[in-house]
């Protein structure tokens, strides 16, 4: 099948839009402006529920970039956007695996909107890529899977956990040789590993995260380790394999089937190696303590499927 191309946001994989596509509002809130005498604002590509992105111009590197904003009047900044904004452009500026979308610049514009740039990515998300493709050969499914763990085992080295682990915040980005990368995306609700000084685990009631990825114990509100990542690794590779999630159904149907039903097993199959089926039943164990110890684990697992390491 011909391969589609589309211009996606590099923060949630949102499909593109144009400027015409959205509110009057929107259009003139960045549009055409020069941020710090540096970026020029061009187009916009996707909106979120704490703020929007556009494409722009590094008229300094003469690049294009990506520029997600904080929206100053979001509906989430009582519940402390700000603060996971800031935390998402630390965890960027920290990260070094090239699978990990690049952090470049962060900033304010002229008024109150606080601003990340990052690279723009050319491809599409990988959910993009299922909904027209289809399921994945388990080899490809397991290699890219092995590159999201490199950012996984990285990211849980800094102390952070992802929480938000689903086939739109992983991007199937389409080099300059030609060849594909896959970049791990939107660490916008990513959290600390160890609660420190000062923060709270409470979001006044906003339940964050994706229902078809979460693990059982994030879905019950209890305490979050590694572990509640690489459950979410367990679902994406489930659904890269087969073309659907675990469970099917509206999400407080999937909550209850995450924390009380067994995981389908994957199908019996001479395509899918004994090893790996054993290693997605393994990711999704109910309790913590029985899925793989690391993301790093994970990787030389799937790594040794393919037969490399």
């Amino acid at each position: 099948m011909k391969r589609l191309h589309t211009e996606a946001c590099p923060v949630c994989g949102a499909p593109a839009k144009t400027l015409e596509d959205v509110a009057p509002e929107e259009k003139t809130r960045f549009s055409q402006q020069c941020l710090n005498d540096r970026y020029r604002v061009t187009k916009f590509i996707a909106q979120g529920g704490m703020g929007s992105v556009f494409k722009g111009y590094d008229s300094f590197h003469h690049r294009m970039v990506a520029i997600k904003f904080l929206w100053s009047d979001g509906p989430l900044l009582q519940h402390g956007a700000y603060r996971r904004f800031l935390r998402e452009a630390r965890i960027l500026a920290q990260l070094k695996s090239p699978h990990a979308v690049v952090f470049l610049d962060f900033a304010r514009a002229a008024g109150p909107e606080p601003f990340i740039v990052m690279e723009l990515l050319n491809g599409r998300p990988l959910s993009a890529e299922l909904a027209a493709d289809g399921p994945l050969v388990p080899a490809h499914a397991a290699l890219r899977m092995a590159h999201v763990c490199e950012v996984l085992a990285e990211l849980h080295q800094l102390g952070f956990l992802h929480r938000d682990l689903k086939p739109s915040n992983i991007f199937v980005n389409d080099s300059w040789d030609g060849s594909v990368q896959i970049k791990v995306l939107d660490f916008g609700i990513a959290r600390y590993l160890e609660r420190p000084p000062g923060e709270s685990w409470t979001t006044g009631g906003v339940t964050l995260g994706t229902p078809a990825y979460m693990s059982p114990e994030q879905v019950a509100g209890r305490e979050l380790t590694a572990a509640s990542d690489l459950y979410a690794v367990g679902v994406v590779l489930y659904e890269m394999i087969t073309g659907r999630c675990p469970f099917a159904g509206g999400a407080t149907e999937v909550a209850q089937h995450h924390m009380a039903t067994p995981a389908p097993q994957l199908p019996m199959s001479a395509a899918i190696p004994g090893d790996l089926a054993q290693l997605v039943a393994d990711l999704l164990q109910k309790k913590p303590s029985k899925r793989p110890s690391s993301a790093a684990e994970v990787r030389a697992r799937l790594l040794a499927t393919l037969g490399t390491r």
